[in-house]
């Protein structure tokens, strides 16, 4: 699985630099705030009920949760798809693609679910090749429609068509399971049945996506068309490292220290050790963009993207401490403190959002305003590293 994981994140980030010559800045903005809607809402959709499938032993239960999953996504889409139906029709802006709004976010929330699904059953050659095919589709429709249209319904198509095919994948030896599952939908036994994994997971999820969605929405707004495109762009290269390596130390990591942990043993050493090794890494790659970041995105992405670099090396303080430390996020949920990420989540969210806010108010550009943002996520993740690291010591 973590092959096929590697190999599909290297599918989107080898097709980038196609995709960055045939759309410009301005499509990629549009994107953004698209977006930013898309991922939000996919967790709402859900209500992330579907990280109940690997608690239940069962196959019927773990079925009857997708299945319950999928029709509260369905009535979801319906209601988001209401506001967003309006905001098109009276809108002056010739926004009318945010009409695909809820049913990308679907699109984007189903896979999930049957991700899980296919996962707790253990077929691991279905869900690789769900990751290399979803990435495939995702990119190599999006340049074909960026090719055909040169404009943002391209990536927007490429985007809701490639997640249908990878769905698709998933669908395969499940549909008929699933169905078989049916009965009528009921509200009260729907959160009485999966209230814990509602109040903390959707929340937290919602927290998880805002940390991107809300700075593109914000930056849109206070500084307009065609930064939240840089934005997007640049978080998407930062992101490769992490993607590529820190969240597979995760599952390495969480794997070991679970053996740690079933025995009562601390395993603060080893985080520390793991701890040592990322940070060492994210220092090599932090420096290179700094000094380098608008020619290496101006070799990966063209001209018209070279100041994403700028926007990188602004943003790099904090992407070496997501890189170092995200990898340790486990330890709260080994130590049965869920509760307490999720205040602190929400804290950094409501300080880092607060931040941005009062220094675009005060008319700081958005480097000046992103490096303080960053700076204050930064601290945030340092201190959370602290406090996984107290608890591994197993003396609470």
């Amino acid at each position: 699985m973590a092959a096929s994981s590697i190999i599909g994140q290297l599918i989107t980030y080898l097709t980038m630099p196609i995709l960055a010559r045939i759309f410009d800045p301005h499509a990629f903005s549009l994107y953004a705030d698209f977006f930013a809607w898309v991922i939000p809402l996919s967790v709402l959709n859900t209500l992330r009920v579907e990280y109940a499938i690997p608690s239940y032993s069962k196959k019927t239960e773990q079925f009857r949760t997708a299945y319950d999953a999928i029709i509260i996504s369905l009535i979801n889409t319906i209601i988001f798809t209401i506001p967003f139906i309006f905001y098109v029709l009276i809108s002056s802006d010739s926004l009318w693609y945010y009409a695909f709004i809820p049913a990308a976010a679907l699109l984007n929330s189903m896979p999930q679910v049957l991700f899980f699904l296919v996962t707790k059953q253990l077929k691991t050659n279905q869900t690789g090749l769900y990751r290399i095919i979803n990435s495939l589709a995702n990119q190599l429709l999006s340049i074909a429609f960026g090719l055909l249209l040169r404009d943002v319904i391209g990536l927007i198509l490429g985007f809701i068509i490639g997640q249908f095919i990878g769905m698709l994948v998933l669908c395969y030896g499940q549909v008929h399971l699933i169905w078989e599952q049916k009965s009528k939908f009921s509200p009260h036994l729907f959160l009485k049945q999966y209230k814990e994994f509602i109040l903390f997971n959707t929340p937290m999820g919602v927290m998880e996506v805002l940390q991107i969605s809300s700075i593109i929405l914000l930056i849109s707004y206070y500084f307009g068309d065609p930064f939240p495109g840089y934005f997007y762009l640049t978080w998407r290269v930062l992101q490769a490292p992490i993607n590529l390596i820190s969240n597979n130390a995760y599952l390495v990591n969480y794997h070991h220290c679970s053996e740690f942990k079933i025995k009562s043993l601390p395993y603060n050493k080893l985080i520390i050790d793991q701890f040592k090794i990322l940070f060492g890494i994210a220092i090599i790659i932090s420096f290179v963009i700094f000094l380098f970041g608008n020619e290496i995105f101006s070799l990966l992405l063209g001209d018209n993207f070279s100041y994403s670099g700028q926007l990188a090396g602004n943003l790099v303080i904090l992407f070496s401490m997501q890189f170092a430390i995200n990898p340790f996020s486990f330890v709260a949920i080994l130590e049965n403190k869920q509760r307490e990420l999720l205040i602190r989540y929400g804290t950094q969210f409501l300080l880092n959002t607060l931040c941005f806010v009062v220094l675009a108010n005060l008319n700081f550009n958005i480097e000046i305003t992103l490096t303080t943002f960053s700076v204050l996520g930064a601290i945030f993740h340092a201190y959370n590293f602290y406090w996984y690291f107290k608890l591994a010591r197993n003396e609470q």
